[in-house]
């Protein structure tokens, strides 16, 4: 959990920087006594009923001295007054988890012989607060509740004359009438602009701003009625007091009378407003929260030159890890004390924050701050807003598993990153929970995000930036069409990964500045700028997917400036970051291990390193052989598997030095295919726990247990409904996953020598959080079960057997032949080093197949989870020597890549070098167990394919046809799709076979390094040139190539719940 650092005179905050969070402890322990009377004394307004009768109004008085409560009150009670007094339980119960708007107003300058500090009367709208009960109290005597101050660090252009009153506190009530009115003051002609945020000039004449809990201060921020220019009478700060109103009904219906209110339930008027100023002076007196002021970065007399930021991500399928680094001006070697990892701030708990890699999950959901509707009441339209639909991470986990019923698919999805490739609009709407919603309304972000992206969710400021890319993937479509804004939410699952991306952009975007970050790091009064955000690619990823990958980082990007408003005018200081996708994550692995050797161990000296470890071989560049006659020099080569969760990626690279000061990488082979972590798991539920379930079914009765569970998660089937679908995938996700997790889990810390080992468990012993499957989900199960016999079913009771055997055959049969295809590289290449990375990797079975493989000696091979980098690694394991988590050391080498390329004392990398390239040599019709045979083979960069002549473009269409790739002339070799050739659907179906003939991009044969990218990606670009049917007729137009990159038609087993039964 993310502490604050300790309270200090002044808060620092960085204009338009997001919303900023101060966490602080409350002990009410503390304070021996609290307690505060109140006087409710009526009074007449002159308003009256239809039957003549006085309107009942009433002011709240202060039966105490605010100035110091020891002393004689200000007030005395009359006849007819209420009398309540409010202790600190009362102060605290309304106002428990809920977001309280709270008066930090600007600091009026001190007349001379004035005691008491003066006020402006506002910002109004621009600090909320909440406190919630520390569920991590050590014990009596430590704070049992966390305070979180929110700042809307907005600032108004407007600039004012500072001609507004102050609130000096003459008076000694602070009113407030039943009709939210008193008197029309302040009459004006021309339109009053409330001071709700603050101002440009609060900046430019630097101002400061406190926390006001004296009730005489309070007078204007609960009632400020103005005359508008056409005469009637406008109170701009009745909202604060119907949301106080608010906050104390829900308190009253939920506590004092579970039931709605009646007239009369509310014993008096002003008990809200009461209980929120015993609130307010209850933070003061224990947090003593400090004074804020903003550093100027809006003038052009700003004297802080920002500090510039770079965010470097690895987006994985299953987990994301990021970390940022700061470049100091004037630091030439910035270090690696200059990164620091990214948190997560949860928005619906901002007391929490998570510094560990998260889960790539995402779930739609507003960021709420309070009511919004009452918020705008102010004169504010977006005051908190959080320019993101989503959440990430274990936010997104702990909203999925609240869904009601089956519709939870519709709220969120597995891994936008596996569906990059899938533009094509959802056919269902994605929804926000049912409870952001109001009054069937979607909430405001799901409102506002309409106007900037299309029906397919692509953002409509980047169509006109990315043409070319979008004409590509929407064929047959009109600019017009594509250019449309949305309705509804029908958007691709391809386009949440755009709004994903978004989210953990804003986080790092506020996080930079957060002045609990800044309070820990050099120059912590300067502001800090987002420069870069550096994305790192699967190793062998299609170039039109990176392509896309990059789009969508640009448009998340994109979409926060328009979201904001800041497109056309950005704040003064702020700058749209730049967006880079090139380092692929097994060569930032391999920076890991070397810069943990070179710079760590052997002090710099790459030759004597290259030395050791390498061996000689004549320098080369990438996809040539040596130059004729070239002499042997020092090299080392290096080879990376990295097994994700949704990929398994190798790299071989050879690096060779320059001058013993410079690193010279030479990529020598890459390689990539979709089986990996995501695939263990799927057999580790199949093999493990399905077999459990159907033992213990049928001990209890079923008397077909397997066609029971065939039923329910084998497919999909004739009369099966959507919510049942849905239902089924909750039921995958909520407990065989983290099952299959938890077997795992415990099959990582085994070795070969317990393989033999097995032992039975409860399920609900093994994975205690199963206690927590809600009923709606486990019903899914039980209810057939019940059906079938077996009414006494709990997954809790299911026995199941802890086989370390059976796990290590289910990892060798699910992996077996892609470690086959790696391990034949590795001996082809004769690498010197091989490094595993990826979570899977630290199951022993998997560093077991390779040593068997016999591809290289034992002792060269190294799953870096047992690597010890050195203190400089962020990310260390809790013995602090070792990288524990290797998901973590693609994002560090991510990081080092950044910083080789000057900025790293003894250690430079020519980064350049590192440029994606296309694994695409063999390009043809893939057979229905992804294999490209030879006869199939449409494209090659070698010789003309067999079954050559005029027709080898040819695809002779029947039905729906997926064009794949391989890299190697041996049908053998790894294939991946990357097209889908299909005809459009609805209309007349034209007569079978068509001959559509395809067409390559020209391979532009240019070696300037500008050019590889397009080179790399023309290798993979196809398009239709001609579709004939049997009769002559051209059919073109009825024909589309469309890119796919997963083989499967239907999703994904995480986001179907389809298991093999």
């Amino acid at each position: 959990m993310f502490q604050s650092a300790d309270p200090v005179e002044d808060l620092v905050l960085v204009p338009n920087s997001g919303i900023q969070f101060l966490r602080l402890s409350l002990d009410l322990d503390a304070v021996a006594r609290f307690d505060r009377p109140f006087i409710e004394r009526a009074y007449d307004t002159g308003a009256r009923r239809a039957d003549g009768t006085p309107v009942p109004s009433w002011r709240l008085l202060a039966g105490w001295n605010p100035d110091d409560p020891s002393e004689p009150p200000d007030n005395e009670p009359e006849d007819d007054d209420h009398v309540y007094t409010i202790n600190k339980q009362k102060a605290l119960e309304p106002f428990l988890g809920k977001w309280v708007p709270v008066p930090f107003l600007k600091i009026r300058s001190s007349a001379s012989g004035i005691v008491r500090e003066t006020y402006f009367d506002g910002p109004t709208n621009w600090v909320r607060v909440r406190v919630v009960e520390d569920p991590d109290r050590a014990g009596p005597g430590s704070p049992g509740h966390i305070v979180v101050f929110a700042f809307d660090t907005t600032i108004e252009d407007y600039v004012t004359k500072e001609t507004s009153s102050a609130t000096s506190g003459n008076g000694t009530s602070a009113g407030t009438t039943g009709s939210g009115a008193e008197a029309g003051k302040d009459g004006a002609s021309d339109p009053y602009i409330p001071y709700t945020e603050p101002r440009a000039d609060d900046i430019a004449n630097p101002r400061r701003f406190a926390l006001v809990s004296h009730i005489r201060s309070l007078d204007r921020f609960l009632c400020d009625p103005r005359t508008e220019p056409d005469g009637t009478v406008r109170d701009y700060q009745a909202w604060i007091v119907d949301w106080l109103r608010k906050l104390f009904i829900e308190h009253l219906e939920a506590t004092v009378a579970p039931r709605r209110l009646k007239e009369g339930d509310i014993r008096h008027a002003l008990e809200h407003v009461a209980r929120w100023i015993a609130f307010l002076d209850l933070l003061k007196l224990t947090l003593r929260p400090p004074r804020v002021r903003f550093v100027d970065t809006l003038t052009r007399d700003a004297r802080a030159v920002p500090v510039d930021v770079d965010l470097i991500l690895d987006v994985g399928n299953s987990r994301t890890c990021g970390i940022l680094i700061e470049d100091y001006p004037n630091h030439d070697d910035l270090g690696l004390a200059s990164a620091m990892t990214l948190r997560l701030r949860d928005v619906a708990a901002p007391e929490i924050t998570y510094a560990e890699p998260f889960d790539s999950h995402v779930e739609f959901a507003q960021a709420w701050f309070g009511p919004h509707d009452l918020s705008r009441e102010s004169g504010r339209e977006n005051a908190f807003f959080w320019p993101s639909p989503v959440r990430v991470g274990p936010e997104a986990t702990r909203l999925r598993s609240r869904q009601q019923g089956g519709n939870d698919a519709l709220c969120g999805m597995s891994s936008p990153k596996r569906y990059l490739w899938d533009v094509a609009e959802a056919s269902q709407p994605w929804r926000f929970p049912q409870g952001d919603h109001i009054d069937g309304v979607p909430p405001p972000i799901g409102l506002k995000i309409r106007r900037f992206v299309n029906a397919n969710g692509d953002v409509l400021s980047r169509l006109k930036r990315e043409q070319k890319l979008f004409t590509a993937l929407y064929p047959g479509r009109s600019q017009a069409d594509i250019r449309a804004g949305s309705s509804q939410f029908p958007y691709s699952r391809s386009a949440i990964y755009t709004f994903m991306l978004a989210e953990i952009i804003w986080q790092a975007f506020m996080m930079i500045n957060s002045p609990e970050v800044r309070s820990r790091r050099s120059q912590s009064e300067v502001p800090r700028r987002l420069r870069r955000i550096i994305l790192t690619l699967p190793t062998a990823v299609p170039t039109r997917e990176q392509r896309i990958m990059k789009m969508r980082a640009e448009s998340a990007r994109d979409l926060i400036w328009d979201l904001l408003g800041w497109t056309k005018e950005p704040p003064p200081g702020t700058e749209r970051p730049l967006v880079q996708v090139s380092w692929d994550e097994a060569s930032c692995v391999q920076l890991v291990w070397l810069y943990g050797e070179i710079a760590g161990k052997f002090g710099g000296d790459i030759q004597g390193f290259l030395d050791l470890r390498g061996r000689p071989r004549p320098r080369f560049r990438p996809d040539e052989p040596p130059a004729p006659g070239a002499s042997p020099e020092s090299s080392l080569r290096v080879a990376s598997v990295d097994i994700g969760g949704g990929t398994t990626d190798l790299m071989v690279t050879t690096y060779f030095q320059k001058d013993n000061r410079a690193i010279e990488p030479v990529q020598t082979f890459r390689e990539g295919v979709r089986v990996a972590g995501d695939d263990v798991t799927r057999a580790v539920i199949e093999r493990a726990l399905l077999p459990a379930f159907e033992a213990h079914l049928r001990d209890l009765g079923v008397a077909e247990p397997r066609i029971l569970l065939r039923r329910l998660f084998g497919g999909d089937h004739a009369d099966i409904t959507v919510q049942e679908m849905n239902a089924r995938r909750q039921y995958v996700q909520r407990v065989f996953l983290p099952a299959a997790l938890a077997l795992l889990s415990a099959f990582e810390e085994m070795t070969p020598h317990d393989y033999a080992t097995s032992t039975t468990h409860r399920l609900g012993d093994l994975v205690p959080r199963l206690g927590a499957v809600p009923a709606h989900t486990r019903v899914f199960l039980e209810g057939p079960a019940a059906s079938a016999g077996a009414p006494g079913f709990r997954l809790e009771d299911v026995p199941v057997t802890v086989d370390f055997d059976l796990m290590r055959r289910a990892v060798r049969e699910t992996l077996a032949h892609v470690v086959e295809n790696i391990a034949e590289a590795l001996h082809h290449f004769d690498c010197d080093m091989v490094l595993l990375s990826g979570r899977p990797t630290k199951l022993a079975a998997i560093a077991d197949m390779f040593v068997d493989a016999l591809a290289v000696a034992p002792d060269r091979i190294l799953p870096m989870h047992r690597y010890r980098p050195g203190n400089w690694y962020p990310f260390r394991s809790r013995d602090d020597t070792r990288i524990d988590d290797p998901k973590t050391a693609t994002v560090v080498g991510g990081m080092l890549l950044a910083l080789a390329d000057r900025r790293i004392r003894n250690f430079m990398v020519y980064t350049d070098r590192l440029q994606m390239r296309s694994t695409a040599r063999f390009i043809g019709e893939l057979d229905g167990n992804n294999k490209l045979t030879a006869d199939k083979v449409r494209f090659s960069d070698s010789a003309p394919p067999a079954g050559g002549g005029e027709d080898r473009d040819v695809v002779r269409y029947y039905s729906r046809v997926i064009i794949g790739a391989r890299q190697l002339p041996h049908e053998r070799w790894i294939a991946s799709p990357l097209y889908q050739l299909a005809e459009a659907k609805g209309g007349n179906a034209p007569p079978k076979p068509i001959r559509v003939r395809l067409e390559r991009a020209e391979v532009d044969l240019a070696d300037d390094d500008d050019a590889v990218l397009e080179r790399e990606s023309a290798r993979e670009e196809l398009k239709i040139v001609e579709a004939l049917d049997p009769n002559g007729a051209n059919v073109a137009g009825s024909m589309f190539l469309t890119l796919r990159t997963m083989d499967d038609t239907a999703s994904y087993w995480l986001d179907s719940g389809i298991l093999t039964v």
